[in-house]
């Protein structure tokens, strides 16, 4: 998110806040990079509140979808969807987390079929 050297300059000065950690069990974590990101996620509607861009702040506010014991992530940013509108892949620092909000969820629970 804002560090691709094409993009304008104020493209290339944003940045992002993590408002909230979702942590799925590694398989659903699994499924979720495999579809999730193009399907309805009804765990990310859920969080629409933790997720907006501030232009005046050049800040993406977004939601960190990980599984139980992976060192990685996906950054979401879901506009008011149900889908992961703006989504970026991102490696997690060890000690990442420590005060944010975090939350486990059971996605087959959670899920919106079609």
């Amino acid at each position: 998110m804002g560090q691709h050297p094409g993009t304008t300059a104020p493209e290339r000065q944003t940045g992002f806040r993590v408002e909230q950690v979702v942590i799925l069990t590694d398989e659903q974590y699994r499924q979720f990079q495999e579809c999730g990101l193009v399907e309805d996620q009804i765990f990310l509607f859920e969080y629409n509140d933790k997720m907006w861009f501030d232009p005046g702040d050049l800040c993406w506010h977004c939601v960190l979808v990980k599984g139980e014991t992976s060192r990685d992530g996906i950054l979401v940013e879901a506009e008011g969807y149900s889908y992961a509108r703006y989504a970026a892949f991102a490696r997690i620092a060890a000690g990442c987390g420590c005060g944010m909000p975090m939350s486990t969820m059971n996605t087959q629970q959670k899920r919106r079929s079609k």
